[in-house]
């Protein structure tokens, strides 16, 4: 009997985390690993996997063989995914890593998450805690 249980449990998915506060676009810096300290771009974010491609990191070579579909054969270089644990939001003007979080903003960024006194909480918007300014999304990478 305990048998199926430990079926049952090894079956299931690695982690059922489907939220992540970084976006695609956001600068980010490595926080732990052989890059540590570089930063980049997210090209991509795989939530089950919990893995972020960060463009200019973990970087490998590909030696490529010459097939149909590429006629060319020749080294190249990839970024392979690491763990979305091991990046944070950073901010370029302070040079360091920072959470994010979100608060509701009608307009005025001093507010807090439940301090608006007025029914109506506006929108819903991302920010840093380390100098509590909104984060601009406007500027995503477009594909």
């Amino acid at each position: 009997m305990t048998r199926s249980l430990f079926k049952h449990r090894s079956s299931q998915t690695k982690c059922d985390h489907t939220k992540c506060r970084l976006r695609v676009g956001d600068e980010v810096i490595v926080l732990a690993g052989a890059d540590l300290g570089k930063t980049g771009k997210v090209l991509s974010i795989d939530l089950v996997k919990q893995k972020v491609l960060v463009e200019g990191v973990n970087q490998k070579i590909k030696h490529q063989k010459a097939t149909e579909k590429m006629a060319e054969a020749g080294i190249k270089t990839i970024n392979l995914p690491i763990a979305l644990s091991n990046v944070s939001y950073y901010l370029a003007k302070e040079k360091k890593p920072s959470r994010i979080g979100y608060r509701w903003s009608d307009g005025d960024s001093s507010q807090k998450d439940g301090d608006s006194q007025s029914g109506s909480k506006g929108k819903k918007v991302r920010y840093t805690k380390a100098n509590n300014q909104d984060i601009n999304d406007s500027k995503q990478l477009t594909t």
